[in-house]
């Protein structure tokens, strides 16, 4: 296992959890791991891990948009 690995493995696990107790600062980390994995991805020529990482990061860039659209429908914004 690469160091790239390991720091992607660890922040996503720890995004995971994150993410399961509703802290929208979990998907930031997915963010960030996935970044790391499609960088592990292209370095290495693992072209199918590659794919799967760029589609996991424009979902979770999805994914921060509707919390940030969430908070500001809660705090009184859009009515």
């Amino acid at each position: 296992m690469t160091a790239l690995e390991i720091l992607s493995t660890l922040l996503a696990l720890v995004a995971v959890w994150r993410i399961g107790k509703l802290d929208v600062r979990g998907q930031y980390l997915m963010l960030v791991a996935q970044v790391g994995w499609a960088a592990f991805a292209a370095l290495g020529s693992h072209w199918a891990l590659l794919a799967q990482s760029l589609v996991l990061i424009v979902l979770t860039l999805k994914a921060i948009r509707h919390w940030r659209a969430e908070q500001f429908r809660r705090v009184g914004g859009a009515r």
